[in-house]
């Protein structure tokens, strides 16, 4: 789910509110983007 929201276009601090991490680390630690939709990004 943390990974969606950031697939929305949210900030990172914006997603740290939702997800209630205070700490960026574990908050990118349960971040998992797809290549698919990083390479739809940049293409």
């Amino acid at each position: 789910a943390i990974s969606r929201f950031f697939e929305m276009g949210l900030s990172i601090p914006e997603v740290a509110v939702i997800s209630g991490h205070k700490d960026a680390r574990m908050l990118f630690r349960y971040t998992h983007l797809r290549a698919e939709d990083l390479v739809n990004k940049i293409s």
